[in-house]
């Protein structure tokens, strides 16, 4: 009894998933984005802004080359990674220079990498994926968007602000935002 009440559990437990939909959906939630049908009708800039905090969020920032102020150089090809595993591959990022919350990100061509200036990861919510919904060939992800502490030292997990159904669709094995 134990072992199949053991299986159902797994089954029906979708920890591991719900973290890593916050993971995946971390930068993206930060910034707060209007709705948008398809990555093609959002704020392009919001979605290549998506991509590079991802890229530094998650990759070893001192393998990269730095410039002579010790600013890092963020390859493109990087940043179109992170962008397709959210986006997938039909659309593609234009790659240019931007600012972020008043962050300057500079796009050096020749290097094709962003320079990443040494500041600190925006803030703004974070993800707290409540349920996850399968069928139809689309994924519901319900998501709370948890507030920002108030104060330096709170530590308390923060109050959900409101939630948010983001919508992957399925092309070939993989989901989609």
């Amino acid at each position: 009894i134990a072992g199949g009440v053991g299986v159902a559990v797994k089954i029906f437990d979708k920890t591991a998933e719900k973290e890593e939909y916050n993971a995946l959906l971390a930068t993206l939630v930060v910034a707060d984005p209007l709705p948008f049908e398809s990555p093609d009708q959002a704020d392009m800039e919001l979605l290549l802004s998506n991509s590079i905090w991802a890229a530094i969020m998650n990759e070893d920032m001192e393998k990269y080359e730095k410039d002579d102020y010790g600013q890092t150089y963020l390859p493109a090809v990087d940043v179109d990674r992170y962008f397709a595993k959210v986006f997938g591959t039909q659309f593609v990022l234009e790659h240019k220079d931007f600012s972020d919350q008043e962050i300057e990100f500079e796009y050096d061509e020749d290097k094709q990498a962003y320079i990443v200036p040494i500041t600190s990861f925006p803030t703004g919510f974070t993800p707290k994926v409540e349920k996850i919904k399968t069928g139809g060939g689309e994924k519901v992800v319900t998501v709370g968007y948890v507030s920002p502490a108030t104060n330096w030292n709170d530590t308390s997990d923060g109050s959900v602000s409101k939630y948010v159904d983001y919508i992957f669709q399925k092309q070939g094995k993989e989901y989609y935002l």
